[in-house]
């Protein structure tokens, strides 16, 4: 595979890849160079602008046009005079990207994480999965356009979030939208729901039918559970529910 720095402001914030085997692309945050919030947004930008490079006939050429345009306020920029090097993997430009950074492990049901501890120590600084914005096995993780929603509760009735998949089964989208105000209850509950979630990718089913069987999942002391009476709601785009959970 093959990459592009991605900068803001002259501050590197990630790296384009492009296979050289398949008609892959994506975008790898650096996660120490922007808040939450700001890094979800240029992968988002990315992911957009990489599913219109898809459709162009050399991936790698459509890509290259973006070296040197001028800046986004949120995507940035790949600056004048960049040049593609090569990496043996994905893993290996996410290590060069987050030096020392591995993923948190999921919850169990049992309620320990896998090195013993309850799950109610404090949630990991880095997010699941936010340094991808396209995978084979998941869903994408962003779309901006109309998702249908529904709603996941702890058993003592707090909101966790909202499981959300795209309207349209051409955008391929789905997550689990965290509500801020569950805190570390929230991120957990996030990781077991899109462990869930990405099986379905893993099967081929459409986001929406995935969404659907994901509802049925009985509650547990982790993930909670979507309330048996819950109907799906529709919102905008993926963005304007993720706001909906920091109010």
């Amino acid at each position: 595979m093959r990459y592009l720095p991605v900068e803001l402001n002259g501050k590197p914030i990630g790296y384009v890849y492009v296979s050289t085997r398949t008609r892959r692309a994506s975008f790898v945050r650096i996660l120490s160079s922007q808040d939450n919030t700001a890094g979800f947004e240029a992968a988002m930008e990315w992911s957009k602008r990489l599913e219109r490079a898809r459709r162009k006939p050399y991936l790698d050429k459509a890509v290259e046009e973006w070296i040197g345009a001028p800046q986004d306020e949120k995507a940035g920029r790949i600056p004048e005079g960049a040049r593609f090097t090569t990496a043996e993997s994905v893993e290996a430009l996410t290590r060069l990207a987050n030096p020392g950074y591995s993923k948190p492990p999921l919850p169990s049901a049992s309620g320990y994480l896998p090195d013993g501890a309850p799950v109610d120590r404090p949630a990991t600084a880095a997010p699941l999965d936010t340094w991808r914005t396209d995978d084979p096995d998941t869903y994408r993780m962003a779309t901006d356009k109309p998702v249908l929603y529904l709603p996941v509760r702890a058993a003592d009735g707090t909101l966790l979030g909202h499981l959300w998949a795209s309207q349209a089964d051409e955008d391929n989208a789905a997550g689990f939208a965290r509500d801020t105000r569950a805190d570390a209850a929230a991120s957990r509950a996030a990781g077991v729901w899109l462990d869930r979630l990405n099986a379905y990718r893993r099967q081929g089913l459409a986001p929406r039918e995935a969404l659907q069987r994901v509802r049925a999942y009985p509650a547990d002391p982790v993930a909670g559970a979507v309330p048996q009476d819950a109907r799906a709601k529709e919102a905008g785009s993926s963005k304007e529910l993720r706001l909906l959970g920091r109010r």
